[in-house]
């Protein structure tokens, strides 16, 4: 009688190979684990599934992080927490194998986008090529300055920039040397990335609904920091991570428009989320390509966070740009575009707690709420002032404030035309 195989493979094309095992318990002497390393030289992806009695024990756990680099691996199983009780630290994990499959399949067309979009024209630009450089933590003004200098055009609006009221400046700034030094690196990326959605606005002129989205996103999470009182800076990376919020989408209809038109008709007439549809159609969502191609041109670090995450019902409480593009957009999808998001309930609590504890008159009030708590009430009239204490400015404000707000940047015609 032939003894019972240590793992079965299926080969589901496209060089994406599945190895299935079924045993209990399995350590890095079990032949699946002396097999898979050998599978990286024919396949470029290995899909690990574990039957329903299946279970890795914590010893492989080098194996598993040495084939999963660079995305190599994902694995499936139905009880992930009991099959492979041990951080998977990043390596994806499934509960069907057509999943798995369709997220490779994914991530590959990721891959063939961010290629096509390499190529553009449009977006090789000396903005682009200063942000690159600006991810080196030791760039010095001078390199920033070289490479600006030789685009006439860029060199207009730093110097155009560096003069506007909203730099409060009392002398002209008249030269790039000044400007550069005067705006900070900081405020230079974000010139930059201001320009850059010029060069996409010119690129994908057929998609003027997603770009006027993303405007008036910009806009809208801009004014929500200016409710919370934040600070010129954190308005500044606040009103450009939620310009460059939806570049993956961008990148999706341009890839392929047809398919992109899919996943919107999924989106009206099935009630799903973009993201739902995009996973259906393309294998990855919006999320996921934007970051990818965010981080390869260069952009900052906290514009890639709001990029990934902005769908995201998890989102840093403590991180004011992300909540404020969450709280925005979430606002335009479901309010404005009748479009299915993720609940974004806790994201207005947040922003409504922000504008109380910077409101000087709400904190008055609530020193007055302590005292007039301390003491017992003597008539209906200090009963309704407590009570009116207690409110402060309460998050349901929030969709009428924007609702006004949207209305009179579009009247303005900002929304379409740009900034």
């Amino acid at each position: 009688m032939p003894g019972k195989h240590a793992f079965k493979l299926r080969d589901h094309g496209h060089k994406i190979i599945e190895m299935i095992v079924e045993d209990h318990d399995i350590k890095s002497s079990h032949e699946s684990m002396k097999t898979l390393p050998l599978l990286t030289r024919k396949f470029e992806s290995i899909i690990f599934t574990l039957s329903e009695d299946a279970s890795l024990n914590e010893e492989v756990l080098p194996i598993v992080l040495k084939v999963g680099e660079f995305g190599a691996l994902k694995i499936v199983a139905e009880a992930p927490e009991k099959q492979m009780p041990f951080d998977s630290h990043g390596i994806m994990v499934f509960n069907d194998v057509f999943e798995a499959v369709n997220r490779i399949k994914g991530e590959r067309t990721a891959e063939v986008i961010l290629k096509q979009l390499g190529k553009l024209g449009a977006i090789k630009s000396k903005a682009n090529d200063v942000l690159q450089i600006m991810r080196n933590p030791e760039v010095k003004f001078e390199d920033i300055e070289d490479i600006i200098s030789q685009d006439p055009q860029l060199v207009a609006s730093m110097l155009k920039t560096a003069n506007t009221a909203y730099f409060s400046r009392r002398v002209p700034v008249e030269t790039l040397s000044s400007a550069v030094t005067y705006l900070g690196l900081e405020g230079i990326r974000q010139l930059l990335l201001h320009e850059m959605f010029a060069s996409f606005s010119q690129l994908f002129a057929n998609q003027r609904d997603r770009l006027a989205h993303m405007r008036r996103c910009s806009h809208l999470a801009a004014y929500i920091g200016k409710l919370t009182k934040s600070n010129i800076p954190t308005i500044g990376k606040i009103r450009v991570a939620g310009l460059m919020h939806d570049i993956g989408s961008l990148a999706y209809a341009f890839y392929d428009e047809q398919k992109y038109a899919q996943v919107l008709r999924m989106v009206r007439g099935e009630k799903m989320s973009v993201a739902e549809a995009e996973h259906k159609v393309f294998g990855v969502d919006h999320t996921y390509l934007g970051a990818l191609y965010a981080r390869e041109i260069g952009m900052p670090d906290y514009v890639i966070s709001v990029i990934k995450q902005h769908h995201s019902v998890e989102a840093d409480s403590e991180d004011m740009v992300l909540n404020a593009v969450v709280g925005a957009n979430g606002f335009l999808n479901e309010r404005i575009e009748q479009i299915p998001c993720a609940d974004f309930d806790h994201i207005f609590s947040f922003i409504a707690q922000k504008i109380n504890e910077n409101d000087p008159a709400y904190k008055a009030s609530a020193a007055k709420n302590d005292e007039a708590a301390g003491e017992e009430s003597e008539d209906e009239e200090t009963e309704e002032l407590v009570e009116e204490l207690q409110a402060g400015f309460k998050p349901m404000q929030l969709y009428g404030l924007l609702k006004e707000e949207l209305d009179q940047f579009m009247m303005s015609g900002a929304s379409a035309q740009g900034f």
